[in-house]
């Protein structure tokens, strides 16, 4: 079992056996774009899919927990420019998922992104999505879970996100979400 707190993980390292890789609360690891993770990897902080750029990471087994975040950035809708998390085995999600735009990078209606796919299935799900900085007005991403997938699909926003983005005061997405008292 190895515990890091922050860190990059090279593309062409190599994991394996029966171990864990496991990413601390309120620490930061980024694996390079093509890099194999090939143990399981246990986020309870925050995972950065390729770094800062984009591209496809495989796993051989993941798991999420409430403290941890999945960050994706999103600068296109091919392949090479969005994040992937390929995981071999079972992802077990929890916590956030984070997205961030880049790249010039305007989302359109019906645009689609399988951030993460799991070969033994996928169980849970993340929180309540935030929208990212720079959405275009109208528009959302919703988060679609089937048994192997994550899928992120840009719809046309609600009745309830046009009038909650009338309110300038609010500037933490957090405070944007639906909720009921």
């Amino acid at each position: 079992r190895l515990v890091t707190s922050n860190g990059i993980i090279r593309a062409g390292t190599t994991f394996g056996g029966a171990g864990a890789l496991k990413i601390q609360a309120s620490s930061i690891v980024s694996p390079e774009n093509s890099a194999n993770i090939n143990v399981l990897l246990d986020n309870s902080g925050l995972l950065r899919p390729a770094g800062t750029g984009t591209g496809r990471v495989d796993i051989k087994d993941f798991q999420q927990s409430a403290t941890g975040d999945l960050e994706i950035d999103l600068n296109g809708t091919g392949l090479a420019n969005y994040d992937r998390l390929i995981v071999g085995g079972t992802a077990q999600i929890g916590g956030d998922l984070l997205l961030k735009l880049g790249g010039g990078y305007v989302p359109a209606l019906n645009d689609t992104f399988n951030v993460l796919s799991a070969t033994g299935g996928v169980l849970g799900t993340f929180n309540p999505l935030v929208q990212p900085v720079g959405m275009p007005a109208g528009r959302v991403f919703q988060i679609t879970y089937s048994a192997s997938l994550v899928q992120l699909k840009v719809v046309a926003s609600s009745p309830f996100d046009n009038w909650i983005s009338t309110f300038p005061s609010l500037t933490n997405p957090a405070d944007k979400t639906k909720g009921a008292n």
